[in-house]
């Protein structure tokens, strides 16, 4: 039972470890959440809260950055519009694209962890959120294999979530994502096999396809609302309610930090991008007790806790078998004198027997 003990114990502080070292990134991970909380959850829900502002919150405590230049489409417009199709208006977006800007370099891939914004300027609250279906081509790559990515990722048969491939409508979890939009890094495209290529790899977006997912009778119903491909690219299959064929997303519109004078970013840099960095650098010193609370957990966990349990016992009967012992006085069993009898039972004889 002891060994049980031990061997939970040391699962369970491998799950606060991981939970926090790897789920919340560290302390600072933590110390970023407390910032998005103050900064852009608690605004958010407010019907008049400005996106951009909070984009801007959120690259700071990411220490990353986006251009305030929109990409503009092959019809020299900075939207991608269906509001004046001839559809249900539920099913109508408008959105815009801007270049997400790293200034660095993914460590487990060689790739810059640059991208895209994609943000909902006009939408129906009907829909519980959209869902994309991408295509992209490795520049790289001799062959143009398409590469198509959605929001379900199938490994071994089983079928998992890709969030950063939705776009959900209602103020949720901000942490990673804000409502009404999403970002797209080169990374999200990254297979195993572009590691062959000698330069860095970067994607031309040559198709994105929205599904808006809509409740009904208390489940969601999927549809297909539109379609954009670059124009020579025929994907075939269902039908969206509208397809154009304007986009206009080359590896080149939206991969600046390889273009830049300084990863630290110069004041050319700033002007000739539009970098935003309203917030930069983001500022935390108000949640220095997240290492207190922290290294605090973790001192209990790996000192105090292991030492009683473990060592404390040992110790003190270390500590107690060094003591001196303390000096007893010796006791000496010498006889003691005989004294003389005062009473005794035998009577003395008389004189006269």
């Amino acid at each position: 039972m002891k060994w049980i003990g031990r061997i939970l114990y040391f699962i369970l502080v491998l799950l606060i470890v991981s939970t926090v070292e790897y789920e919340y990134r560290g302390v600072g991970g933590i110390q970023r959440l407390f910032y998005v909380e103050d900064n852009i959850s608690k605004f958010i829900k407010n019907e008049n809260y400005d996106i951009f502002d909070g984009i801007a919150h959120l690259n700071a405590a990411m220490g990353t950055y986006y251009s305030s230049t929109p990409i503009k489409n092959q019809d020299d417009s900075i939207y991608y519009d269906t509001t004046g199709e001839n559809i249900d208006d539920k099913f109508k977006i408008k959105f815009s694209i801007y270049p997400f800007i790293s200034t660095y370099q993914n460590p487990n891939a060689p790739v810059w962890d640059d991208g895209f914004y994609i943000v909902l300027d006009e939408y129906s609250k009907d829909v519980t959120y959209y869902a994309l279906s991408i295509v992209a081509i490795n520049v790289n790559d001799p062959e143009q294999k398409l590469i198509k990515k959605s929001n379900t990722l199938t490994v071994e048969d089983k079928k998992y979530s890709v969030p950063e491939f939705n776009i959900y409508t209602n103020p949720t979890d901000v942490y990673n994502r804000l409502a009404t939009t999403t970002y797209l890094l080169n990374s999200n495209f990254y297979e195993a096999k572009h590691s062959e290529f000698e330069a860095p790899n970067e994607y031309d977006i040559v198709s994105i396809e929205f599904t808006a997912y809509t409740e009904v009778d208390g489940e969601l119903v999927e549809t297909i609302i539109y379609q954009l491909t670059d124009g020579n690219l025929d994907l075939g299959g269902d039908q969206p309610l509208v397809k154009h064929t304007n986009l206009n997303l080359k590896a080149e519109t939206f991969n600046i930090s390889k273009k830049l004078e300084s990863l630290r970013l110069t004041e050319t840099d700033i002007e000739t991008y539009n970098i935003v960095t309203k917030y930069h650098p983001v500022d935390l010193s108000a949640y220095w007790s997240v290492y207190v609370w922290v290294y605090g957990i973790y001192i209990v966990l790996f000192l105090v806790i292991p030492y009683f349990w473990f060592f404390h016992k040992n110790v003190m009967a270390s500590i107690r078998a060094k003591r001196p012992k303390l000096a007893t006085p010796e006791i000496v069993d010498t006889p003691r004198p005989k004294e003389e009898q005062l009473f005794s039972d035998i009577e003395p004889k008389s004189d006269d027997k």
